[in-house]
């Protein structure tokens, strides 16, 4: 998870900003349940939406187990194997 934190004055606005962080790496957890929701309906496994989308088990798992968010080139090529586009997948995780 990749993100920017500014430096604040006060501990009002450090909490908030964290909160903020904390809501925003929350939702994205979302996206990793979208990719395993769609991909088990499928029927496929990790190896087949792998070897489909052209990107490594190793991503796929760490998307579905929330380790990592997917980058936008990866989630483009896993919502392609999925004949959906990467907004598709936002939009379903609630994003």
């Amino acid at each position: 998870m990749t993100g920017s934190f500014r430096i604040v004055t006060s501990a009002a606005s450090c909490t908030l900003t964290f909160k903020t962080a904390m809501s925003n790496a929350m939702n994205l957890d979302a996206l990793g349940d979208t990719i395993k929701e769609l991909r088990e309906i499928r029927g496929w496994s990790i190896r087949d939406l792998s070897e489909r989308a052209g990107v490594g088990r190793a991503n796929i798992c760490e998307h579905e187990n929330h380790n990592q968010h997917p980058e936008l080139k990866s989630l483009a090529k896993i919502a392609d194997a999925f004949d959906a586009r990467p907004s598709d997948l936002l939009r379903d995780a609630g994003l």
